[in-house]
């Protein structure tokens, strides 16, 4: 029989009402997919909403607290150091200047630097120190300007130096190291040299109580 006969229509025409039969098979197993997801995710929700809530506790306002459980406040800007507690040992100035003091500074003293001629340790002034510390000993000497940090102003009678960690400065003690070992031995200028190899005890001694009256005084004049 020829293509095109009535007999080859027919037999396409079964072929085209069996296809939409297969499909049927098919798109009930994924309805059934579909219909499985949306049973679980529903069994999901009602799991959760039978589930016992447990109530979180509040946090306890901090006036309700005991007092050991409370910060201390901060203390205002300069008011006074806290008092130690009872049984602690209390650190004073003494004990934290030798905390930090070098070698140097805690070597025991020997020799008693006051009492010095003060006329005497003048003239020493004149030769020694004048050029950087200036004739009324103010620190405006003719090399000052070259050097830096200035030199120091003796008429003051302020001093940075605690030569023997006593958590004191301008001692006799205090003048006579540094005139000696210099202050760079101390932490400071390295600009003035260590005078010991030049001065006797005797000398040192004089100048110190020079650089004192200076201070008494205001300066030289």
């Amino acid at each position: 029989m020829k293509p095109g006969t009535s007999r080859g229509k027919g037999r396409l025409r079964r072929e085209r009402r069996s296809r939409p039969i297969l499909l049927v098979p098919l798109l009930a197993g994924v309805a059934s997919l579909g219909l499985g997801a949306g049973c679980s995710e529903e069994d999901e929700r009602t799991d959760a909403m039978l589930e016992p809530q447990v109530e979180r506790p509040a946090a306890e306002p901090l006036a309700t607290r005991p007092a050991s459980e409370r910060a201390a406040p901060a203390p205002p800007p300069g008011a006074d150091a806290p008092t130690p507690a009872p049984g602690a040992e209390a650190v004073g100035p003494e004990e934290m200047a030798a905390a930090a003091a070098s070698e140097l500074e805690l070597q025991p003293e020997l020799t008693d630097w006051t009492g010095g001629n003060a006329d005497e340790g003048g003239k020493l002034y004149t030769v020694y120190c004048l050029a950087c510390h200036g004739a009324e000993g103010r620190g405006d000497g003719p090399s000052a300007p070259m050097l830096n940090p200035k030199p120091r102003d003796f008429s003051s009678g302020v001093y940075y130096i605690d030569a023997n960690a006593d958590a004191k400065t301008g001692e006799a003690i205090d003048l006579a190291r540094v005139i000696r070992e210099g202050p760079g031995a101390f932490g400071g200028s390295t600009a003035m040299p260590a005078w010991k190899g030049t001065f006797t005890e005797e000398q040192v001694r004089q100048l110190v109580a020079f650089l004192q009256s200076l201070s008494e005084r205001g300066g030289r004049g």
